[in-house]
């Protein structure tokens, strides 16, 4: 979450959209940083205790939806945050779609998954390289440690 708050509390990061909320850990993180709006979605937001996020940060504009990202285009934003399923062959579709979404950084959560006991035969990761690798972007977070996250710049 640290890497995330750092984003955050950018001054060129007013809006964030984040695709994958689970529990909101990244949804605490994003609200403690300095953004103005955030823009969240997921499939099932049966886990996500609305009223405590209601109260962290009062002065931003927060939506919660449900929303199949692989599908349904998010709004523009300064700076997407991906980390819903943890496969080459989601995340691949997912940020081709919301790629041209972002203004200024995409970042990827989970890039060290499938782990190895699955047999995958591309990583996550693969799918942010690749990415970046056609649009002519620079990779500027490669994080490897225990889940992995990366981040791209436009």
């Amino acid at each position: 979450t640290d890497i995330l708050l750092e984003y955050a509390n950018k001054d060129e990061v007013n809006h964030v959209v984040e695709c994958g909320v689970f529990q909101g850990c990244s949804t605490s993180a994003f609200m403690s940083g300095r953004i103005k709006r955030l823009d969240s979605y997921d499939l099932d937001l049966s886990l996500v205790y609305r009223p405590l996020f209601n109260r962290i940060k009062e002065d931003i504009e927060w939506t919660l939806e449900r929303k199949n990202t692989i599908q349904d285009l998010v709004p523009e934003c300064d700076f997407l945050f991906l980390d819903t399923m943890h496969t080459y062959e989601h995340v691949i579709q997912e940020i081709r779609l919301q790629g041209k979404q972002a203004r200024k950084y995409i970042a990827v959560h989970d890039t060290n998954y499938p782990p190895p006991h699955k047999n995958p035969k591309k990583l996550v990761r693969d799918a942010v390289e690749e990415y970046a690798t056609e649009n002519n972007l620079k990779i500027i977070v490669d994080f490897r440690d225990h889940t992995g996250i990366m981040i791209v710049e436009k």
